[in-house]
Formats: structure tokens, sequence, C-alpha cells
């Protein structure tokens, strides 16, 4: 006697359903997005850090992508990331409902000037059907304190070359944007400008709206100058600062900030 299984109709409904699902999924896979930014630095010490776009990617921490926290050695060239988990890991991933808009900042250790960053620009064209942006990475840009004192727009355009060697003693934490509507250069981040002028030893500064703390930094990141609420114009006595590159920086009370760079000479 053979036994026999029968399925109510609405049991037998949800498995197909479930079958076809399935199956319709897998036929239209998101191809995954991966991007390095390698470093290495003057001893020829290299380590690497990677984006990835990915269907199965959430906002949390997926140890499947390789977000999971690592071990380093602390004695050894190590550059890294923050997870979900607020965790070390050398790898960032964000679902495609994202896409290409990602941001990161880049921190590192026991390195040696100089530092060489690469990438490779071919992998910003993307051409997977289905994405919330028409295949390819329309802006990519790199910032740090280097860069900043270095290029006349503040941030390094990732599409002008595939890397950026880095002399100067201040690059991490190095932040990483791609995406679209980017700033222009660092004046743009906030609606409040800042002008500078010298007469006689003495730094003007006049801004917009009045920030919560101005400070003034030297290119080896001194601070040389503090004040808190100190109104929309101040001035500075300078006659005792050396001549050289200062980064002039007020915080205001939105959470903004403004940056601008200043040469004194004399």
């Amino acid at each position: 006697m053979f036994n026999t299984i029968r399925f109510h109709a609405p049991t037998a409904a949800i498995i197909c359903c479930t079958v076809l699902l399935t199956i319709t999924h897998e036929a239209h896979a998101q191809p995954q997005w991966r991007f390095h930014l390698a470093f290495e630095d003057g001893t020829g010490a290299r380590d690497t850090i990677w984006f990835i776009f990915d269907e199965t990617a959430t906002l949390g921490l997926d140890e499947a992508l390789g977000e999971g926290a690592i071990s380093m050695d602390p004695t050894v060239f190590n550059v890294w990331v923050r997870n979900a988990d607020w965790d070390s890991t050398k790898t960032r991933a964000w679902p495609f409902s994202y896409f290409p808009n990602i941001e990161a900042a880049v921190m590192g250790s026991n390195y040696e000037y100089p530092v060489t960053l690469s990438w490779d620009t071919a992998l910003f064209q993307y051409t997977a059907e289905g994405l919330p942006w028409p295949g390819y990475i329309p802006g990519a840009q790199l910032y740090c304190d280097y860069i900043f004192f270095t290029y006349e727009d503040q941030l390094f355009d990732m599409f002008s070359d595939n890397s950026i060697v880095i002399e100067a003693p201040i690059l991490f934490e190095t932040l990483v944007r791609l995406g679209t509507f980017l700033p222009l250069g660092l004046n743009e981040t906030t609606g409040s400008g800042i002008t500078l002028s010298l007469v006689d030893d003495r730094l003007s500064i006049a801004m917009g709206s009045p920030p919560s703390v101005v400070h003034i930094h030297d290119i080896q990141g001194r601070v040389v100058f503090q004040v808190s609420d100190p109104g929309s114009t101040l001035s500075i006595e300078t006659s005792l600062w050396p001549s050289g590159v200062y980064l002039v920086q007020a915080l205001f009370s939105d959470g903004q900030a403004m940056k601008r760079k200043w040469t004194l000479v004399k």
C-alpha cells in the first residue's frame, strides 16, 4: 500500500510562489561592485581598503562581506575604516539602494612618507542594469589635510589620475567620497563665507554669521590660536607667527564647518 501525501490548495499555492520568487531572484541577481584604495608607504609596506556595493548588504554589520572586526599587528603599517559596530575593519559594504553614494574615513598607523594611494578609475564605469544611477560613478574625491594645503580646490579629483603621492606629515584620516553632488571645494560646505586680510601684522577674519569656535592650525597641526563665540569678526596679532601655511577653521552651532587656507609671508 502506498501512502499518499495531499496538499491543501493554500499550501500548494504558497510553495509554488516561493519557488517562482527564488528563481526570479537568482536570474536577476545584481553583480557585486568592488573598489579598492591601495596604500604603499615609503618603505614599501602595503595595505588595502575595499568598498563594496552588494544586493545582500545592509546598513548594519555584514560579516559575510568582510566587514567584521579584524586584529592588526600594531608594529606594522595598517589602514582601516570603521564598521557599523565602530570596530576596525578593511572592508565597507553598502546596499545598491545607496549606489553610487558612499563616504568613508580611512585611518592609518606605522607608516613612513611618502605614502602612495592608488585605485582603478576603470571601476567607476559600472554598467550593470537596474541601478538607481545610470551605470557609472559620477564623482570621486579624496580629502586629507595634505590635499587641503596643497591643491587649489582643496580636494583631489580621483578621475584625474590613478594615484596620488602624499609627502606632508598630515595624511590620516583620509576621507573618500564617491557619488553625486559632491562639493567642488571645502568653501562650499557652508553658506557662511570667510574673508581674510592682513594689515600691520594683524589678521582680520570676517564671517557671514557668528561661529561657535574659531581655531587656527599651522601646517604641522599645532593650534596657534583659538577663541569661542568671537562674533562675526575678529582681529588677531600675528607678529610672532613664522611665515608659512595656516588653516583657519570656523565651527558653527548647526554642526557645519568652514576651512580656509591662508599663507603668511614676511
